[in-house]
């Protein structure tokens, strides 16, 4: 039998020498895009209306004696009659502009309209240079599946959810300021991770097949920090703590549940599969010790017949007069401590839950999965190949995300054939569906640039290359039978077929992707999990305070993409989402239980957006406080398309917060200190004012209106442009009067998840054009979307550029 490598090896060989064949003759079914002329050049009296706004207001300091002050960037040598040939400058100046960052508020500054004027000039010469000669960028050739992605194709393939963030590593971060793991120039393949997806497809075929299953212990942990003294959302009412699984059952077979419980007090645990309860054990406060782990805890053991398939398992407490007895005695905190200042005897917690199994199997069951592989059963041995073909066929076509050659199912038959050939017709299947789990084809998307394309000049991808950049960029996952369908006969790139599609696939539960891969970094959910404020300084959060905030955000920015709402109500909905746990943290009377519902909010509330929600003010926070660096820096970045500079080297730390005399300094005054060292000023004079508008909310995200020391907090401040405000309330409004910087950068962002590579200056009209474009919808969230997906970047690519002569001559 080969070995794993050696079965990828042998794949990937077959199938790279097949995809370039079939690559040929695709590419030469399109034709080349021509390089178009380039624009007419500036009129003269355009030019001169903006030249004595640059003299006056730029140049002064951007220029060549004042290089190295202003970070490099001179202006003296441009030439406003050439703007369309140096994009990469003039769009550093617009953003400038735009922000009002420029001139700086310290320097003398033009009337707001003529700056406007002057960056409307730079859009309308560089949006028209972009029409004339595309410039749509240049994705990779090779883009790997993440994670999150292979483990949605498996599900669509398959019809199996399973835990693949404990069988693949995290995927790196890339694209710049607004990090997402889809990056293609992130997304690498070294030896541990290629052994890690051989192994992933050893079991991955397994389970969708129900094959020779090995008896495994399959073990949930749960973080110990988490309190389980109250009723966890998705679990049985009248409950508290425990844990769900939805595990896949790979046969009928017997299995072992066993749940691992320290703690004191009389409980009652039950064990339930499907909501049918398997289990009821009675907890004694003699038979348990509280312990750090598993290995001091009592196991609670259930055997029990399961039918194959995906099944929810659950383990968890019935609540009990002592749980309510605990819970009076565990006031004012929420997190364990007594009225009295004691910690408080904790009751009966679940450390762990394990699956032993399969044991004594009766068959394979007829799951998911099964139903998704096996479209035919053969009557006869005769039948077998003409079956498997046609199984093979159907699995590789929507696994290669296009139509499939005889060549490219002869390379999986022969590895049927092999299974075969050492067991039954079902181990084929099996072996071929792990020969294609580690296929070059499956884990990359694959561009090949067409034959006779001139070098850099643009090109329209082929319609099953747009089928698979819609399908990742809206479901995180392979293209359906519908889009390979109108792909393969070519009618996907018309205009109308495709909006069709687009609204077919917002409207689909998978598009909530979206959330998941975009939302979710986009926002920083991902990062609540690493964030733990100093408990000595905020006694009451806790694990379910955290995952209650993440929740909270996913849900809001899920309801702007799943009602399709306009982007601008990310700023400053009238409603959020909350449990009893969020709602008593944030002030919101009225909320009662574990489950999330949603709630209106007044006009002058604190949590109206993104910029209220506990998740976010939690990340860009340190553990001991606040951290206007961090708040401000985040939006800047994220919601006024204004980032900040990095940092120089060696920046000193804050100072002391305590005096000599004893008194502790506001955050507000230890960021006026820092500021005083000039290396330190240019920077934190933009972003401090910005990060102190979210003050009055602590680092867990409750809001106050003293600090620490019962200082009264100021939240005032002056936004990029000079405007003032005096609350958040002001600050939010701000933003919303002038929505247009907002506006381009989420989009930004979205386009940059949508393409998988990071954002360059010649993406800067398109992505003003899907804005204009979104308007008359009222920025809506599919509204964004669609421009995007009709857009130059998303439906072209550029050809490699010609390689540039070495400057070496030949010598003898």
């Amino acid at each position: 039998m080969r070995s794993g490598t050696f079965l990828l090896v042998a794949v990937m060989t077959g199938l790279v020498g097949g995809y370039q064949t079939a690559g040929a003759q695709t590419a030469a079914s399109r034709p080349a895009a021509a390089r178009p002329a380039a624009a007419p050049a500036a009129t003269a009296a355009d030019v001169e209306g903006h030249q004595q706004f640059m003299k006056q207001y730029c140049i002064t300091c951007h220029n060549e004696r004042n290089k190295k002050a202003v970070r490099g960037f001179s202006l003296e040598k441009e030439d406003l009659a050439t703007v369309a040939q140096h994009p990469d400058v003039w769009e550093k100046v617009i953003k400038k502009l735009r922000a009002g960052q420029m001139p700086p508020l310290t320097a003398k500054r033009p009337e707001r309209a003529v700056s406007d004027g002057v960056a409307t000039y730079l859009e309308n010469v560089l949006d028209r240079q972009a029409k004339v000669t595309p410039n749509p960028g240049r994705t990779e050739t090779l883009h790997r599946l993440n994670r999150t992605e292979y483990g949605n194709v498996v599900r669509d393939l398959f019809g199996l959810e399973m835990r693949f963030d404990d069988l693949l590593p995290a995927d790196p971060l890339g694209g710049g300021d607004a990090s997402f793991d889809n990056i293609a120039t992130s997304l690498r393949l070294d030896q541990g991770l290629l052994e890690q997806y051989l192994s992933v497809a050893k079991r991955v075929a397994r389970t969708a097949v129900g094959g020779d299953v090995p008896k495994t212990t399959e073990t949930f942990k749960l973080n110990l920090a988490l309190p389980q003294d109250e009723h966890f959302e998705g679990l049985p009412f009248g409950s508290r703590g425990g844990l769900a699984v939805n595990f896949p059952f790979p046969l009928d077979a017997t299995y072992v549940i066993t749940a691992f419980v320290t703690g004191n007090g009389e409980e009652l645990l039950e064990v339930s599969v499907d909501g049918e309860r398997v289990g009821s054990f009675e907890i004694k406060s003699e038979v348990t010790a509280r312990g750090l782990g598993a290995a001091k805890a009592k196991q609670f053991e259930v055997t029990i017949p399961v039918k194959a398939g995906q099944r929810k398992v659950v383990a968890t407490f019935v609540k009990s007069k002592a749980r309510l007895e605990w819970e009076a005695d565990r006031l004012p905190y929420t997190t364990g401590q007594t009225a009295s200042g004691g910690a408080a005897a904790p009751l009966p917690r679940l450390e762990q839950m394990t699956v032993v199994g399969p044991l004594n199997p009766t068959g394979k069951g007829q799951t998911d999965s099964r139903k998704k592989v096996f479209t035919c059963r053969p009557t006869s041995k005769v039948d077998e190949e003409p079956c498997a073909r046609s199984i093979i066929t159907t699995i590789v076509r929507r696994g290669y995300r296009r139509p499939v050659t005889d060549a490219d199912v002869n390379v999986f038959m022969n590895f049927f054939k092999e299974g075969r050939a050492e067991s039954d017709f079902d181990a084929g299947v099996e072996k071929a569906i792990r020969a294609l789990l580690v296929s070059p084809e499956f884990l990359y998307r694959i561009e090949a640039q067409p034959a006779g394309v001139a070098p850099g000049a643009p090109y329209r991808i082929s319609d099953l290359e747009l089928a698979s950049r819609l399908s990742f960029f809206i479901w995180s996952s392979v293209p359906d039978d519908q889009l390979i369908n109108l792909a393969s006969t070519g009618q996907l790139k018309n205009p109308l077929v495709l909006d069709k599609q687009v609204r077919r696939m917002l409207a689909d539960p998978r598009a909530a992707a979206l959330t998941k891969s975009f939302g979710s970094l986009y926002l920083w959910v991902r990062n609540v999990g690493a964030q733990t404020p100093a408990s000595q300084v905020y006694p009451n959060f806790d694990e379910i305070l955290r995952n209650a905030m993440g929740r909270e955000m996913e849900m809001f920015f899920d309801s702007i993409r799943g009602e399709d709402r306009s982007v601008l109500e990310l700023l400053d909905a009238k409603y959020t989402f909350v449990n009893e746990r969020l709602a008593k943290h944030y002030g919101i009377s009225g909320v009662k239980g574990a489950e999330f519902r949603r709630v209106a909010l007044a006009d002058d509330s604190p949590r109206r957006g993104i910029l209220g929600k506990g998740s976010l003010l939690l990340v860009t926070s340190v553990p001991q406080r606040t951290s206007p660096v961090k708040r401000g820096k985040w939006v800047l970045d994220n919601v006024l398309g204004a980032p900040p500079p990095p940092p120089p080297a060696n920046v000193p730390p804050l100072a002391d917060a305590k005096t000599n005399d004893g008194r502790i300094l506001t955050i507000r005054e230890l960021m006026a200190k820092h500021r005083a060292n000039p290396v330190c000023a240019a920077c934190h004079s933009v972003i401090d004012p910005v990060g102190f508008a979210l003050e009055q909310f602590d680092a867990t995200g409750k809001w106050r209106d003293v600090d620490a020391s019962f200082t009264k907090i100021e939240p005032t401040g002056t936004m990029p442009d000079g405007s003032k405000f005096a609350t958040l309330t002001e600050f939010r409004s701000l933003i919303t009067q002038r929505p247009d910087p907002f506006l381009r950068t989420f989009t930004d962002k979205l386009l940059m998840y949508a393409l998988g590579r990071g954002s360059e200056p010649f993406d800067a009209p398109t992505v003003r054009t899907v804005v204009a474009g979104a308007k008359a919808n009222n920025y809506k969230f599919s509204s964004l979307v669609l421009g995007i997906v009709k857009s130059t970047p998303f439906q072209m690519r550029r050809a490699v550029e010609a390689p540039k002569p070495s400057g070496l001559t030949a010598s003898r």
